[in-house]
């Protein structure tokens, strides 16, 4: 998918908070439904509403979740912490707080967040699980090992620690354990995907396809409209060669769920693979359609125009995904290359390439780019 130098897979972290409320200010409600799907017209309503009450903490969190929407995670983050200082006990902000620092990698931010998430709601797993990811990310096994038993023994009947634990028990090599675990977690939610995928991955890990398809579509038949199991059924699948039924689950996905952007992008993927071009063109421009918000989708397409020779659309389809995150480097690196390639302006292409090269400083494309626009611009030392 990705000729002359850009990266042939394209996945940008999406924050997705667990917990979603819905929000009342001066009257004006704003619904998960309205915030996932037009973050930019709930951000625009959550804005004109806290002018009157600006020290709303509901409000705040809502307008971050909106943000984060959009890719916007600077100023998400920012609207998230105004909430906590506004009412530190309230948990969904905590979390979205916590899910930022796991982004991050900032494992202290972590820890301090998930402590916070505990102290209000010492019944909920949710702060237990992300205090074990910082533990073990920090050194500290037992204690994380600790953190997830709590889990499971503070909630037994919260499929999350049963998941969290098996998955703890998966790097552990405890593969016996780990797949009762996920086992329990499906017995307490049957559309618990986490735990599902886990289970998978460890029959995969076995390179036992068979028993890890047999499981999937006995989940299927216990909860038939879960998009998300049609699209690991479909990765099954795939392991295993059989694109056309592959094909044919993904679309099934979209059916259920169609905000389902990795159906989306893996069925572009699978089409191409079966040689159906058109196929996979008409499935990215759908993405768009229903989640012009997501990068991803702009990235894919441009590269499979890229690949036709089309690079004037590919470069329409690079400029559009900056419309959307202006500083995103793999888009930033594929529209330089293409203004390098085909005689656009040099000065800006070295921009962007200089924005890649500083977003995704270990990638050998940003500095094969980044070189060809100091080429260009006759700083050979810099280039070489």
């Amino acid at each position: 998918l990705a000729p002359g130098g850009r990266p042939d897979l394209v996945r940008a972290p999406v924050l997705e908070p667990e917990h979603l409320v819905g929000v009342a200010v001066l009257h004006v409600v704003v619904d998960q439904t309205r915030v996932r799907g037009r973050p930019d017209d709930a951000v625009q309503v959550l804005e004109t509403a806290l002018k009157t009450e600006p020290d709303n903490p509901v409000g705040r969190y809502q307008l971050g979740v909106a943000f984060s929407m959009m890719g916007n995670l600077a100023r998400a983050e920012s609207e998230w912490r105004e909430a906590v200082r506004l009412r530190p006990n309230l948990f969904a902000a905590q979390q979205a707080l916590a899910n930022v620092a796991m982004l991050k990698g900032d494992f202290a931010s972590l820890h301090n967040a998930a402590e916070q998430m505990i102290a209000t709601d010492p019944s909920s797993p949710n702060g237990y699980v992300l205090r074990a990811a910082a533990r073990i990310s920090r050194g500290d096994p037992a204690g994380g090992e600790a953190d997830l038993k709590k889990a499971v023994e503070g909630a037994p009947q919260n499929p999350l620690g049963f998941a969290r634990l098996a998955a703890w028990r998966a790097t552990q090599k405890r593969l016996g354990e780990a797949e009762k675990l996920y086992e329990q977690a499906l017995e307490r939610e049957p559309n618990h995907a986490e735990a599902l995928q886990g289970l998978v991955g460890l029959y995969v890990q076995q390179k036992q396809l068979d028993k890890a398809l047999a499981r999937v579509y006995l989940q299927i038949s216990r909860s038939p409209t879960n998009s998300a199991y049609h699209l690991l059924l479909a990765q099954v699948l795939v392991n295993q060669a059989d694109l056309e039924k592959a094909e044919a689950e993904l679309l099934k996905a979209i059916e259920l769920n169609k905000n389902n952007m990795d159906a989306y992008i893996m069925l572009g993927q699978v089409q191409i693979a079966r040689g159906s071009v058109e196929k996979a063109i008409a499935s990215y421009q759908q993405a768009i359609q229903q989640n012009p918000r997501d990068v991803r989708n702009y990235l894919l397409l441009g590269a499979l125009e890229e690949s036709r020779g089309s690079w004037q659309t590919a470069e329409q389809l690079y400029q559009k995904a900056l419309q959307v995150q202006p500083d995103h480097p793999l888009a930033s690196n594929n529209l330089a290359y293409l203004m390098l390639e085909h005689g656009g302006n040099t000065d800006v292409a070295l921009s962007l390439a200089q924005v890649a090269r500083r977003g995704l400083p270990d990638l050998p494309h940003t500095a094969d780019t980044l070189a060809w626009a100091y080429y260009q611009k006759g700083a050979y030392a810099l280039a070489i």
